[in-house]
C-alpha cells in the first residue's frame, strides 16, 4: 500500500524552533476577571516548525511543495524516520545566495488526520 503522506525531502538542521501550542478556550467570569480553562478537543497540544536552512535540493522542496499545495505531508527529523506527526505548509520563501545553493525559509504546522489501519 502507498502512503498517502509523503516525508518532504528536506531534514532540518541545528537551529529550527520548534513551538509547541495548547487549543485552551477560556471564558471570563464576571468583573473580577475569573477565568476558566479548558482545553478544546482530545489532543490540544499542536506543533508548528519554523524552518530557516540552506539547501541544495531547494527546487525539489519548491516542487514538493507547489505539488502538496496545502495538503498534509510528514516531516523527517534525523532524515530516516518521521516524526509521527502530520504538517501543511502554505507559505515558503526561497533565495538563492550562491550557485546551486538556497536559503529556504517556512512555517510547518501540525494537522489532525485519521490513518487508516490496516489488519
Amino acid at each position: 500500500m502507498t502512503n498517502a503522506y509523503p516525508i518532504i525531502p528536506l531534514t532540518p538542521t541545528w537551529g529550527n524552533t520548534e513551538n509547541q501550542q495548547a487549543d485552551v478556550a477560556k471564558t471570563k467570569y464576571g468583573d473580577a476577571g475569573i477565568e476558566q480553562r479548558d482545553y478544546i478537543g482530545i489532543n490540544p497540544l499542536s506543533t508548528s516548525w519554523d524552518i530557516n536552512v540552506n539547501v541544495r535540493n531547494f527546487l525539489e522542496i519548491d516542487a514538493f511543495l507547489r505539488t502538496r499545495n496545502g495538503k498534509p505531508f510528514r516531516l523527517s527529523l534525523d532524515g530516516v524516520n518521521d516524526d509521527g506527526k502530520f504538517y501543511i505548509c502554505t507559505e515558503w520563501q526561497m533565495q538563492q545566495p550562491g550557485v546551486g545553493v538556497g536559503n529556504f525559509t517556512a512555517k510547518f504546522s501540525q494537522v489532525r488526520r485519521a490513518i487508516p489501519v490496516s489488519v
